[in-house]
């Protein structure tokens, strides 16, 4: 085989996975504007000029209502399995942050923590409005990053918040006080940096390679969270995110660390 013959087998090869990845990536885009079965979608225009979409399973009359936060890079999908294990008295709303899924970002500012706060006080209050919080008490869910947030959340809405659930939460000195927070966020931050590009070069046909979703076989949402998992997206590094919110300074006592600084 001749110099030119392999090069231009390897640029046709080279193609043809770029084009694999480019329609997995818009195919997935496609399949995570769609709605969750069971659930009512609704979109409000927030304040921060976001369009935020939320999906709401409506429970008993009087019922509490939980209100679920996916953590960085997780999508509303993450709950659904939390979702079926509550009764039918509950209800359940489901919302996607400015970015992901069919939630636009439209806030013309730098991103800052404050932002998702924000939209999601304004979803709670579309919502109350709309009477689909069932009337009963309201319990926000959050997990990891969306600790955080459902924490910030329920101070700026103490009347319409009644109760916290806070799964691995993200909390303000985690990265000053621990060394394996400080090793782990190296790792996140690589993801967040590359994972945007390498979405829409189709790298989400490779994400599962190592069972991430592995918990979720057998479920049929399993095929949906490795579609979504392809579309991951970010603003700027954990570290930077830590870094770009006034609260969370505060709250961490002084400028957060960079990573792996203290060793």
């Amino acid at each position: 085989m001749t110099g030119t013959s392999f090069t231009r087998l390897t640029a046709a090869g080279l193609g043809a996975c770029l084009a694999a990845g480019l329609a997995h990536q818009n195919y997935a885009t496609v399949m995570s504007r769609t709605g969750h079965r069971g659930f009512e979608r609704r979109r409000v225009r927030c304040g921060t000029g976001n369009i935020v979409d939320y999906h709401v399973r409506r429970g008993r009359e009087g019922g509490p209502a939980v209100v679920c936060e996916a953590g960085l890079m997780s999508t509303s999908a993450a709950w659904l399995l939390v979702a079926d294990h509550l009764g039918p008295d509950v209800t359940v709303l489901l919302y996607d942050r400015a970015g992901y899924r069919g939630s636009l970002r439209r806030c013309p500012e730098d991103y800052s923590l404050s932002e998702p706060v924000s939209d999601l006080t304004e979803v709670l209050a579309d919502a109350a409005d709309a009477r689909l919080l069932g009337g009963g008490p309201c319990v926000l869910a959050g997990h990891s990053l969306g600790g955080y947030l459902v924490h910030r959340a329920a101070a700026a809405a103490p009347g319409r918040v009644h109760g916290l659930v806070l799964v691995d939460p993200t909390h303000p000195r985690e990265l000053l006080h621990s060394r394996r927070q400080r090793e782990g966020s190296r790792g996140v931050n690589l993801t967040m940096k590359l994972g945007p590009w390498s979405a829409v070069l189709g790298a989400g046909l490779l994400i599962d390679k190592k069972g991430l979703f592995s918990f979720a076989e057998g479920s049929p949402y399993h095929r949906k969270l490795r579609l979504e998992g392809g579309r991951l997206r970010a603003r700027g590094t954990h570290a930077e995110l830590m870094e770009s919110d006034e609260t969370y300074r505060r709250l961490a006592g002084r400028q957060l660390a960079p990573a792996g600084a203290g060793q």
